[in-house]
């Protein structure tokens, strides 16, 4: 019996590569979109904790317009700040979405390799059943013909 030889194996390697490259690019994408939801989340803890010091700096009594000066200073730059978290975490969802179909992509050329050399394989083993059969034929029809001559 020959040995199969898939012709395009090279091929299917680099494509095999470049999906494994492409999940990695994902990974990463995943684990900064991760990391940026727990910082949105450290300020919006610290956002809640300036209200309420805001709110008790404004409570009756004597004020300090200082304090309330800067909190609301604070206020405003935690909530631009978490603003523009927002905007890169739509940034980031757009690149995972676009890393994800090139991803898909990547994977649908390595299974059409894959199904070619699986077709490919058995064509090769039906190939090879049916020489054997031919050789066993020829072997029994040569028996057959020695032992008729008899």
């Amino acid at each position: 019996m020959s040995a199969f030889l898939f012709r395009l194996a090279p091929v299917l390697r680099l494509r095999e590569a470049t999906r494994d490259e492409r999940r990695g690019q994902l990974a990463e994408a995943l684990r900064l979109e991760a990391e940026l939801s727990e910082r949105i989340a450290h300020v919006e803890s610290d956002l809640n904790l300036a209200i309420r010091a805001a709110q008790a700096a404004a409570s009756p009594g004597t004020v300090n317009v200082d304090r309330l000066i800067d909190a609301g200073r604070y206020e405003l730059t935690l909530r631009g700040e978490r603003h523009q978290m927002q905007l890169q975490m739509q940034a980031l969802g757009d690149e995972i979405e676009r890393r994800r179909a090139v991803l898909a992509a990547a994977d649908r050329d390595v299974r059409v390799l894959e199904k070619l050399r699986e077709h490919q394989l058995e064509r090769h083993e039906a190939d090879e059943r049916k020489r054997e059969q031919r050789v066993l034929d020829e072997a029994g029809l040569r028996n057959f013909v020695g032992e008729a001559a008899r």
